[in-house]
């Protein structure tokens, strides 16, 4: 299956079930054994009630597990951060 069709396959589930996709930051193939794909994107969230209370946007970082057909079998919130908010490297020493 191409990257493409799983990537439209999970864009349009999160469009209809979660919340409109912002872009995705990786696919890598499964390594459990399982024939599919884990996908993990970015989503804002709270866009309409944020910009009501004059806040930064949310950004909520999802992994979503496909499997083989390319159909979404389950997803997982990982963490979520003000979109404005900067990562910090956990291989960086801070100073």
């Amino acid at each position: 299956m191409k990257m493409q069709t799983i990537m439209k396959n999970v864009h349009d589930f999160f469009l209809h079930h979660v919340a409109p996709p912002y872009r995705t930051i990786g696919i890598q193939k499964r390594e459990d054994g399982e024939k599919g794909w884990i996908v993990q994107l970015e989503v804002i969230e709270e866009k309409e009630r944020m910009k009501a209370v004059a806040k930064d946007e949310m950004v909520g970082t999802y992994e979503v597990i496909v499997d083989g057909d390319g159909d979404v079998e389950e997803f997982e919130r990982l963490y979520h951060r003000y979109r404005t908010q900067l990562f910090e490297r956990e291989d960086e020493e801070t100073y």
